[in-house]
């Protein structure tokens, strides 16, 4: 893997990257439009004021770095690892981050906006009272997370994982949660729709009839 600076990126026009180091490198106020990273090294990088717009991620490693007022659209940040990391006033909207690790991250005033998180990993994140409606995270993984209040309104979330999840007070409504194991949750004032409720009741071994 070779280290590439990111003065090198501005002025070569490049933006195709595969296999570069890019470790503790400071991206500070930049637009990458339609860029390709690959197998790259992001570790402990700043991305502050960053804009980034179709651009493709994949199999990039970003643990430990800090992610402060980024907006990313339609990007696609799939089997990357972010554990780690903070995000600070960002936006991620219409993005795929299929098979991503988000475990131990930090989020304040951080949105995600649509977009595909399936097979996603968020163990041990506070997720408290974030809205995270209309999004895609078929399979994903929320053990140990901190969910209180989080608003999963028209998302599908079935098959995720919420081992030792907290989900008091969270919105459940409309989303689509068959293949999920309701046991080992906190679900107190969880608020939840007939549907759902046959399959709560049928995760702790009932059976419904009418």
């Amino acid at each position: 893997m070779k280290k590439c600076g990111v003065i090198i990126m501005l002025i070569s026009g490049i933006t195709e990257y595969r296999d570069d180091d890019f470790t503790g490198e400071e991206f500070d106020g930049f637009i990458l439009n339609e860029h390709t990273f690959e197998n790259c090294k992001f570790r402990f990088s700043n991305f502050i004021n960053a804009k980034l717009n179709d651009c493709t991620f994949r199999n990039c490693d970003f643990s430990g770095s800090r992610f402060s007022d980024v907006s990313a659209v339609k990007c696609e940040i799939s089997n990357c690892n972010l554990e780690n990391s903070s995000f600070l006033s960002s936006v991620f909207e219409n993005c795929k981050a299929v098979g991503s690790n988000f475990s131990n991250s930090k989020f304040l005033s951080f949105e995600i906006k649509g977009g595909n998180f399936s097979y996603t990993t968020f163990n041990g994140c506070n997720l408290k009272c974030m809205y995270l409606s209309n999004i895609t995270f078929s399979n994903a993984i929320f053990s140990e997370c901190n969910l209180q209040k989080a608003k999963f309104r028209h998302s599908d979330l079935h098959h995720a994982i919420f081992l030792n999840a907290d989900l008091s007070e969270a919105d459940l409504r409309d989303a689509r949660v068959d293949g999920v194991d309701f046991r080992n949750i906190n679900l107190k004032k969880c608020i939840v729709d007939i549907s759902q409720s046959i399959c709560i009741a049928e995760s702790f071994g009932c059976v419904v009839t009418e």
